[in-house]
């Protein structure tokens, strides 16, 4: 079984982080998605999500916002 892609991300705005991400995951085209990003990018969830969309091929995301996410190998 091939194990899932997944991505994080820092960085000053949104596109910078979504484009880290992208650079990751690449284009997978099917599945479901999962995001989640922290309180200060919310005002631009639509965006995110649409760009990941766009970009993976993948139609269903879903995901949470919080105070901080925790990523594999990253404080």
């Amino acid at each position: 079984m091939k194990p899932f892609a997944y991505a994080h991300a820092g960085g000053s705005n949104w596109r910078d982080c979504v484009e880290a991400c992208l650079k990751r995951l690449g284009r997978p085209g099917h599945g479901i998605g999962f995001v989640y990003f922290t309180d200060v990018l919310v005002e631009h969830s639509n965006d995110i999500v649409d760009t990941l969309r766009a970009a993976t091929g993948v139609s269903d995301w879903v995901g949470t916002v919080g105070v901080g996410v925790l990523a594999t190998g990253a404080e």
